[in-house]
């Protein structure tokens, strides 16, 4: 099941239908959220037949005049039923025709404001605690999360603290996005505020999951794909646990609080805060490295010429500090990534020669036939015969060389080279 969200910021011009058929010959999709669609109620049909013939599809005009989301799907390989529709997302359970795969989704178009995504994060919240079923959000919230989300404009805590409350109290977290970043841009300001979030159950079920985040194409946002596989081989990863948590201040804490409440059932919730942690603090780790070393080389290029600024040398001692500690992190994290990889005879995504990421499980195993086909070249029915003449005119091995070659393995030999590995 493919499932997709795009921002096409205003679809009534004639090109921008054209452009998006060119590329749904390359993406296909089971499920898309076109948002921000600036359409008018009268002339949606028309668009959506020339668009997604044969496509069943639903709205939330009903709900906004705007109607900023249109919801459609391939009634060939899905069934989807609405369940609750606002003007800030459309909520379904989305099936698989074959009945071999169900999650819940819901497409999100967050309003401009603080004061107006407030209506948003209610509506998420009142329904966070009954889903069972592996739940997909996704959309532009018009929001970020963290600071680093934003370049080119200041981030301020009112603009992230409702996002950042309803990760932490609803059981749900960000879905790893690949591709690019920053998923809106209009040249001054780089934001990622098309965003996929996921909850537990979907982790469970889906440890290996990724969200693309593709060119933006015609549009100023990047489109977002999350493509699902009924993969029956292999049981879900368990969460691995980051010997780094050990060693934070608040580790003791959260253990003796999620152990002294009374569960039953599943204990998935209780490791479900261990995992929030290691999400809130240690996310990110190579990049903070970066950072903490980009920002003790500009104190020390200041320390060049400036010898009697004790903040300087402070600031530089700080930094140095930060450095070591993010630096062990990440070599404790890496050294146990090599002990325990995560889908280690799996591929979950290639990138094609034409820089198409490829996540489907039929379009992995044909870039992967194609290039080995081309690295080894065509079949030949019959090869020509060496020239023994031209060999003679070559460089030759003496007779003791050729001894060599052959002479037995010895033992020690076989020890020195198992030791060399």
């Amino acid at each position: 099941m493919k499932i997709e969200t795009w921002n096409v910021r205003g679809f009534n011009k004639i090109f921008k239908h054209k452009e998006y058929l060119k590329v749904r010959n390359n993406v296909h999709f089971d499920i898309i959220a076109i948002i921000e669609h600036r359409v008018s109620l009268d002339n949606v049909s028309n668009i959506i037949k020339k668009i997604a013939f044969g496509c069943h599809w639903k709205h939330n005009y009903n709900t906004d005049g705007r109607g900023r989301i249109w919801l459609l799907w391939n009634p060939t390989n899905v069934n989807v039923t609405v369940l609750q529709t606002t003007n800030q997302f459309i909520h379904c359970m989305a099936e698989t025709v074959n009945g071999c795969l169900r999650l819940e989704f819901t497409a999100i178009y967050s309003l401009h404001t603080i004061e107006d995504r407030k209506g948003l994060w209610s509506g998420l919240e009142a329904m966070a605690p009954p889903i069972c079923n592996p739940w997909l959000i996704m959309g532009d919230f018009n929001a970020i999360l963290k600071g680093e989300d934003r370049i080119g404009r200041p981030v301020i805590d009112a603009e992230t603290k409702d996002f950042a409350h309803f990760l932490d109290n609803y059981g749900v977290t960000e879905l790893k996005i690949v591709g690019r970043f920053f998923t809106w841009t209009n040249i001054h300001v780089h934001s990622k505020i098309d965003i996929a979030l996921v909850n537990a159950n979907w982790l469970n079920k889906w440890t290996q999951l990724e969200a693309v985040a593709h060119d933006p194409y015609f549009s100023d946002h990047s489109l977002l794909t999350v493509t699902i596989e009924e993969y029956h081989g292999r049981q879900a990863t368990p969460f691995k646990f980051l010997n780094c948590l050990a060693g934070h201040q608040d580790f003791n804490t959260i253990i003796e609080d999620i152990w002294s409440v009374h569960v039953q059932g599943s204990h998935t919730e209780r490791v479900w805060k261990m995992k929030k942690l290691n999400t809130k603090e240690f996310s990110k780790v190579e990049f903070k490295v970066r950072s903490a070393r980009q920002q003790l080389h500009d104190i020390q290029l200041q320390l060049r010429t400036t010898f009697d600024d004790p903040q300087l040398y402070d600031r530089e001692k700080a930094l140095k500090g930060e450095l070591e500690k993010w630096s062990m992190i990440e070599e404790s994290i890496m050294k146990q990534n090599v002990k325990n990889r995560i889908s280690t005879n799996h591929i979950n995504r290639l990138v094609s020669e034409n820089g198409t990421i490829v996540q489907d499980a039929e379009g992995i195993e044909k870039e992967v036939v194609a290039f080995y086909s081309k690295l080894f070249g065509s079949r030949e029915d019959s090869l020509k015969a060496i020239d023994p003449r031209v060999m003679s005119n070559g460089p030759k091995l003496d007779r003791a060389q050729q001894l060599k070659l052959v002479e037995p393995i010895s033992t020690e030999e076989i020890v020195e080279g198992l030791q060399g590995i």
